[in-house]
């Protein structure tokens, strides 16, 4: 891929983070989504890589029929 000036620009990997966990710690969620973003402002651009974080609470759709684990990680995508 290139730029307006056909200068060649960097590929930027996507590493996306399922954050699981009970749900009594919301606020150490939200520091954990805190920390991604400060990440993503400071060292992605330099390490051409962009992190993602999703979680059960926003990133999944609701289902029926399946154990709660099975539509958490059908919901999110590849998990490695």
């Amino acid at each position: 891929m290139t730029d307006a000036s056909g200068a060649r620009m960097p590929t930027v990997e996507q590493v996306t983070i399922f954050l699981a966990s009970p749900g009594d710690v919301a606020q150490e969620r939200q520091y954990a989504r805190e920390v991604i973003e400060e990440l993503n402002r400071t060292l992605g651009p330099a390490l051409a890589i962009t992190l993602r974080i999703v979680g059960w609470e926003f990133d999944t759709i609701p289902g029926f029929g399946k154990d709660p684990q099975g539509f958490s990680c059908s919901g999110v995508g590849r998990i490695v």
